[in-house]
């Protein structure tokens, strides 16, 4: 008589838990691979700050402002004016398709003084993208920023502050350091 074992035996020398077998298996290879691509990063990089810029020094009385997805031509010439207007300088996380789009924006940024870098190539989130795309971005955007400003860029913000495995592992290969 065939039968399925569902679960090992208490003297088989892998008795730690039960077998997955059939249609379930793929699932939890599916399930155990999510736990390790998304999950490790997002405890350790979203909630933990592992390897990224959370906070500056607890001592300083410095605020840093940054802004994401622009040059956008409706809202960045009034915050630049607001910005102007109070003296500060901000952090703009940008598209480079977008600055390619509004040099004119782009150009008003760096002339003002505002610090230029990197958020995407592609405005994702990290966790929709495949590993390779997802690797790759990180990189990229950093190399187009730096074509654009003649800044080598040191930090990058992902879309929407989220970290794959992929996406933490990328920023390394591409020397930058993830906020």
């Amino acid at each position: 008589e065939f039968r399925r074992v569902l679960f090992r035996s208490a003297g088989s020398a892998a008795a730690a838990g039960p077998a997955v077998t059939g249609p379930w298996r793929w699932a939890a290879g599916l399930a155990a691979g999510a736990a390790l691509y998304i999950g490790l990063p997002y405890l350790l990089v979203q909630r933990g700050g592992l390897g990224v810029i959370t906070r500056g020094d607890p001592a300083g009385q410095q605020v840093a402002l940054t802004f994401d997805d622009g040059p956008d031509p409706r809202s960045t010439p009034l915050v630049l004016d607001t910005l102007r207007a109070a003296g500060v300088q901000a952090t703009f996380f940008i598209l480079p398709a977008l600055a390619r789009q509004h040099p004119d924006l782009l150009r008003r940024l760096l002339t003002e003084g505002h610090e230029v870098l990197p958020h995407a190539h592609r405005h994702r989130h990290a966790w929709t993208l495949l590993p390779w795309v997802a690797f790759r971005d990180p990189g990229q955007a950093t190399r187009e920023v730096q074509e654009l400003t003649g800044t080598r860029p040191r930090l990058q913000r992902p879309p929407h502050g989220a970290y794959s495995l992929a996406t933490v592992l990328g920023q390394r290969a591409a020397g930058v350091t993830g906020v």
